[in-house]
């Protein structure tokens, strides 16, 4: 059973934006299957190990190139949707650390099982706005 269902999230109309989340999405529930497996194969540790690091690599481009995307198209809701990636870029902080210095891949693991609703939320939310307000922005400047 998947950990995120790619249905259950607020679909965006900015494709960029939408692709992005598909990927990262398919990503997390690659780990998660992973790590279920890899409570009984300790074989599987490297394999985890790149599929979390190839995730944290790709939320921190997801979030950069959202916040060029909005700085780009004048989103009115920079400051308050870049303060949230701030803070979920925070709290990966705060397990990632461990695992890179201490080994510590369960709380890693534990920490992105945790964030799904948190993903729920903010493209529901932040991410259904600022996508509107791009494709906004891309249609006014083709009207010229």
């Amino acid at each position: 059973m998947a950990l995120v269902n790619i249905e259950d999230i607020e679909r965006l109309e900015f494709d960029v934006m939408q692709n992005t989340h598909e990927e990262e999405i398919t990503m997390l529930n690659e780990i998660d299957e992973l790590a279920t497996k890899f409570e009984t194969d300790a074989t599987l540790k490297d394999e985890l190990e790149e599929k979390m690091e190839a995730y944290v690599d790709h939320v921190i481009d997801h979030f950069e190139n959202e916040e060029r995307l909005m700085l780009v198209h004048n989103f009115s809701g920079y400051a308050m949707h870049k303060s949230e990636h701030d803070n979920v870029l925070k709290r990966f902080d705060e397990a990632y650390i461990p695992w890179k210095k201490e080994g510590d891949i369960w709380g890693m693991v534990t920490f992105l099982r945790s964030t799904t609703t948190w993903i729920k939320e903010h493209i529901a939310a932040m991410d259904t706005m600022t996508s509107l307000s791009i494709i906004e922005n891309i249609a006014e400047m083709k009207k010229g």
